[in-house]
């Protein structure tokens, strides 16, 4: 159980937080100052906000839970993210930056109209109150066990404070925070591995040798197999779904305008790339330690949910101070990506429904106030969908599954707006139903596996272009028909 020492860290962690967002709050009354920083921040401290939005609890607790469940396999999906980063610096950067805007939706009303807008704020909006759920949901499940408190109350007092300090500092607390959250979440990580290595009588050459005998390190089959989470799976969902990440999402698009010009932007793409693979290697190696410590050492108390193994070992093995940074850690993992999401999300509803909807002109400190009425609204949305998730199995194929029903339709419409220039609503409209239709198919295909479902992303933005192409080329052709018609 929680000790005086834990209690100590854990106060003073949160005071920080507390701190680094009353300290922003005079830089948050202007819309700018709260969505973008004023578009002055540098590249190395939007690069670690990065690395804070794509780390979380998701990967602090569901990695090392998937890791001691299973094998590496998962780990295939942080390669693939600095394979995506070279698309990102060379066309989705420049590309966001060019055009000057906040919102990314907004770029879709200029190539195809209002609808497109519509549809990608919604998706966004849809896809963040998942995520949400699922982030505060992993949080609480360590401060269940710690602390003996009703898993709804901690929900609804984790999601309190988190909203609170997002509604006062604006994005650059929301920055800030990350760059402290992601140096404790380091910090915690590599000290709860060093414990797991040496925690077992012969040190890490048992580890090795234990995980080795039950092939806990295997990247998965090799095999061109998409019934089962293969390699190649997880590789073609990991590049699909980081596209995603850093050419269509809010939460990153949001920061590459925050940046003071391309030069940092880059340098903050890059650092959060190289950054986030040696971390979450981290917490795979944390989840192999815990499979092996618990086969020197079984427990018949140990809890049968993987997601809640790494919380029950902080709380029964972790010595006094340990056990209250390691929890520290947990808080900043998930209040990295939980503050970035309701303030991305109270961005978009202001930006692409409010302030287009509005029938006079909003004045800077109006929209200010929306902003922060959107922070306490989708604090509370988000809130009640982490008390929803207390039923789910595993929230990493939640999390993934979540992603591909809300994620994936996006990311086609984008690529067809940045790459094509003659097709309009004609192929896009009819397109984006398809996708839709695909997505909706394979998410509630009850003879598919877990694993093929998580491909609906990468079918749903596969529909979309071939789809999108083919009709605006049977239009053309039908068109070209009907002309030499009227000419015989």
């Amino acid at each position: 159980m929680f000790q005086t020492f834990d209690v100590i860290v854990l106060v003073l962690y949160i005071l920080v937080v507390l701190g680094i967002g009353f300290y922003f709050s005079k830089k948050a009354k202007t819309p700018e100052g709260f969505m973008v920083g004023g578009r002055s921040m540098s590249g190395f401290s939007v690069g670690l906000s990065i690395v804070g939005t794509l780390l979380s609890s998701v990967s602090f607790i569901a990695y090392a839970g998937k890791a001691y469940d299973s094998n590496w396999n998962a780990y295939v999906f942080s390669i693939t993210v600095v394979m995506v980063a070279f698309v990102a610096v060379g066309v989705f950067l420049p590309f966001y930056r060019k055009l000057g805007i906040i919102s990314a939706y907004e770029f879709l009303e200029d190539r195809f109209g209002y609808w497109g807008r519509l549809y990608g704020g919604v998706s966004f909006i849809m896809y963040q109150i998942g995520r949400v759920g699922v982030i505060l949901y992993l949080l609480c499940l360590p401060l269940h066990h710690l602390l003996g408190w009703d898993m709804v109350t901690l929900i609804v007092v984790t999601g309190i404070f988190t909203t609170g300090y997002t509604f006062v500092g604006g994005i650059e607390a929301v920055i800030w925070t990350d760059v402290t959250q992601v140096f404790v979440l380091f910090g915690g990580a590599v000290l709860c591995g060093m414990i797991l290595l040496t925690s077992v009588p012969e040190g890490p050459s048992q580890v090795f040798s234990i995980a080795g005998q039950y092939d806990k390190m295997s990247l998965g089959t090799f095999a061109f197999d998409f019934t089962n989470s293969s390699f190649w799976l997880v590789m073609v969902f990991g590049i699909t779904e980081n596209l995603r990440n850093f050419g269509v999402d809010q939460t990153y698009i949001q920061r590459y305008v925050a940046t003071k010009s391309d030069k940092e932007a880059a340098k903050s793409v890059w650092l959060g790339a190289l950054a986030y693979v040696p971390l979450t290697l981290l917490f795979f190696m944390i989840g192999t330690g815990l499979f092996v410590f618990y086969q020197v050492y079984p427990d018949p108390a140990l809890p049968e949910k993987a997601d809640a193994v790494f919380p029950y070992f902080i709380v029964t093995e972790l010595p006094d101070g340990v056990r209250g940074l390691l929890i520290a850690a947990l808080f900043a993992a998930a209040m990295s990506s939980l503050s970035s999401s309701i303030n991305c999300v109270a961005t978009i509803t202001v930006e692409d429904f409010t302030k287009r909807f509005s029938k006079r002109r909003l004045t800077d400190k109006q929209i200010v106030m929306y902003l922060r009425i959107v922070t306490i609204i989708f604090g509370i949305t988000g809130t009640m969908t982490a008390i929803a998730m207390m039923s789910v199995k595993t929230a990493l194929d939640i999390s993934w599954q979540i992603s591909g029903i809300f994620g994936g339709g996006i990311l086609g419409l984008f690529l067809l707006g940045i790459f094509t220039k003659k097709i309009g609503n004609a192929a896009a409209v009819p397109a984006v139903i398809l996708s839709m239709i695909a997505i909706s198919w394979i998410t509630f295909n009850e003879s598919l596996t877990q694993p093929q479902k998580i491909l609906a992303g990468f079918f749903g933005t596969l529909t979309l272009l071939i789809s999108a192409l083919l009709i605006h080329w049977l239009s053309g052709l039908f068109n070209s028909n009907n002309h030499e018609n009227e000419h015989t």
